[in-house]
Order: structure tokens, then sequence, then C-alpha cells
């Protein structure tokens, strides 16, 4: 590719883009799930893995917990997961905020990430 070619990038969805001054939710232990879901834009389909691994420690035995959540051709993807805990855990994308019983939407642009 030449140093000056341009790279089409995905805009992301102007909601997603929305931050918040919400404070943190307090620790607390939940056995509610929490819906995981999202896109990643510019995936193409069998470059690379059609999943995303969320590990979580179950807090009872220390056990540790992975939950796969699968790519679909356009990108996105969705589940649940039950963490227990509020709090960061760490994945295949990188570390997560999750919140038991709440709703996590993550969006990602693989091509500028891709630049880095």
């Amino acid at each position: 590719m030449l140093p000056d070619a341009k790279i089409k990038i995905d805009p992301i969805p102007g909601e997603v883009r929305k931050t918040t001054a919400e404070v943190l939710p307090a620790p607390g232990f939940s056995a509610q799930p929490t819906k995981v879901s999202g896109r990643m834009l510019g995936y193409v389909e069998g470059v690379g893995s059609d999943k995303i691994t969320i590990y979580t420690t179950n807090i009872i035995n220390n056990d540790r917990n992975e939950t796969e959540l699968t790519i679909a051709a356009d990108g996105s993807f969705s589940g649940e997961i039950i963490s227990g805990l509020t709090g960061i855990t760490y994945s295949s994308m990188g570390n997560l905020f999750i919140t038991p019983g709440k709703e996590l939407k993550i969006y990602t642009d693989l091509k500028k990430r891709s630049r880095y």
C-alpha cells in the first residue's frame, strides 16, 4: 500500500459516541446476567478469530469461566454473561466494565485499531 493511500473508515454510530457523567455503580453481588452486544466495524469473515472470549471469576470457588460470543459475518455479536460482581473483567478485546443486570454495547473499528 502506498503511504498516501486512503482507507475507508466506517463511521461509529452516533448513539455510541455519547459519553455520560453517571457515577459508576456501587460494587455488589448479583446473579443477573449482563447482556453484551456490539459490532466490529471492518470485520472480514475468515480473517482472525470468529469469537470474542470474556473471562470471569466465580467468586464462590475462584474458578475462571470463559464465555465465547460468536461474531457474525457482518461483525455483530451478542450474548449474556454472569459475572456476579460489578467491575472490570478481561476479554479478548481488552478490559470491560461489567454491571450485572445491565447491557454493555461494544463497538470497535478494526481498521483504525490496526493502524496503531
